[in-house]
């Protein structure tokens, strides 16, 4: 964008995303996160990642977490 043409982003840099959901969904998802002793955030992270490498999308950066 103007004035940042000099700035690369990090190959690794990290990026946010904001979802809806419904309250039950969001709930369930509290449970189950609860219930793997795990993050939402890690686990929301960790499913996308199989479902778009299962499908044949892979990370060609990607880092061993």
């Amino acid at each position: 964008y103007p004035g940042h043409e000099d700035k690369m982003p990090e190959q690794n840099a990290e990026r946010k995303i904001h979802i809806r959901m419904k309250e039950d969904l969001h709930r369930r998802l509290r449970i189950r996160c609860a219930e793997l002793d795990t993050t939402i955030q890690d686990f929301v992270v960790e499913l996308l990642d199989r479902e778009l490498l299962e499908n044949g999308i892979a990370d060609s950066f990607r880092v061993d977490r």
